[in-house]
């Protein structure tokens, strides 16, 4: 890929990465395009290079639409490739949470045939609503256990059909593992409520040397205690504190600074409150069993087709205007009520004029007529 076409796209691309409004987005887009065009710098077979070509210049047309400021879909994806919401990267995030001991073969003497094992927070993450995509409905409990695609035979099909195969099962397992996988979205982060450990006392001369400690669940993570989510929050104008601007730290600071602190458009904070419901929110507790359990739950301020806005609180005016705008109601039905009642004595007194005007002749009978 060295030639003079490979190297303009490469240069667009570059500029097209450049152009994009926050730090992590220029950085990400600039080291995958380098990435990308380094490891196909060599490459001689003409059918592959023409699909990587082409490729290339597919990120290249959805770059500029993403950079025009108006296309959802195309700014979206950028952000979806970004923060690991989709790629590579999204795999990357989801090896510690199925980093897990091997489970023992179910087919004896196979080597292969060990069912596929998970963490818990993959499991807490596979049976919220937070941790899956919005069409997808979360699995429950019992399908971790047995999943759906394995079918459920009652003491009548036992006896006649037996039992599922070990080996049929090993693979509608892993299939249903690998498909779950592929609808999940992984943390960036984890809020750990557990207590800490109580603190082991000073180490003697003649004690053994200590093991090493094993990670924890938010040290296996690898954009564990970077802040980015905290930096999602604030793009997408949650926590946003404006600083009050004077002259004095307008002189301090250069261009780059002030685009920096510079208030995100509605367009971009509408972009990132939807990417925060891609991204969930995991905490880690101890309940009263002394169990560990992970909750799983939707960033506050996250916009989506399945969150709620909540309604914001009533101030003290708009609760007094509330019980005018009802008290004033009231009144009018009050006042409807007693014209209506008025109306209904006026036709009680005409219908009753009218029965006595009537001839003595015109009663009515409940006799039946004579048969002809």
């Amino acid at each position: 890929m060295t030639g003079h076409p490979t190297v303009q796209l490469y240069r667009s691309l570059l500029c097209e990465a450049r152009r994009l409004p926050h730090p992590h987005l220029r950085d990400y887009w600039r080291l995958r395009i380098q990435g990308v065009f380094r490891r196909n710098q060599y490459l001689r077979d003409e059918h592959i290079l023409q699909r990587k070509v082409a490729r290339a210049q597919k990120d290249l047309k959805f770059l500029r639409r993403a950079n025009s400021g108006y296309d959802v879909l195309a700014f979206e994806r950028v952000l979806d490739h970004a923060y690991g919401r989709r790629g590579t990267m999204k795999y990357e995030l989801i090896k510690p949470l199925v980093d897990a001991p091997p489970l023992p073969p179910m087919v004896p003497r196979v080597p292969n045939s060990n069912p596929p094992a998970s963490t818990p927070i993959f499991d807490a993450i596979v049976s919220s609503n937070a941790g899956r995509a919005s069409r997808q409905k979360p699995i429950k409990s019992e399908a971790l256990s047995w999943p759906p695609n394995l079918p459920v035979r009652d003491e009548e099909e036992l006896k006649i059909f037996g039992p599922v195969p070990k080996r049929r099962e090993v693979n509608a397992r892993k299939k249903f593992f690998r498909i779950q996988k592929d609808y999940v979205y992984p943390p960036l982060d984890m809020e750990d409520n557990s207590p800490a450990p109580p603190a082991s006392s000073e180490p003697s001369s003649h004690d053994a040397p200590p093991l090493a400690t094993p990670l924890s669940d938010r040290d296996k993570m690898p954009f564990s205690g970077l802040g980015m989510q905290a930096e999602v929050l604030k793009l997408a104008g949650l926590g946003w504190v404006k600083q009050p601007w004077t002259s004095e730290a307008q002189e301090g600071q250069n261009e780059a600074e002030r685009h920096v602190e510079k208030m995100p458009t509605r367009f971009l904070r509408r972009r990132y409150a939807s990417l925060l419901r891609r991204l969930p929110d995991v905490s880690k507790r101890v309940d009263r069993k002394g169990k560990t359990v992970y909750d799983v739950g939707i960033p506050k301020g996250a916009i989506g087709a399945d969150t709620i806005k909540p309604l914001p609180f009533a101030s003290n005016a708009h609760i007094s205007w509330w019980w005018g705008l009802n008290k004033g109601k009231e009144e009018a039905n009050d006042v409807e009520d007693e014209d209506e009642y008025e109306d209904g004595d006026d036709d009680i007194e005409e219908d009753i004029d009218d029965w006595d005007s009537e001839e003595p002749g015109e009663e009515l009978t409940t006799e039946a007529p004579p048969s002809g």
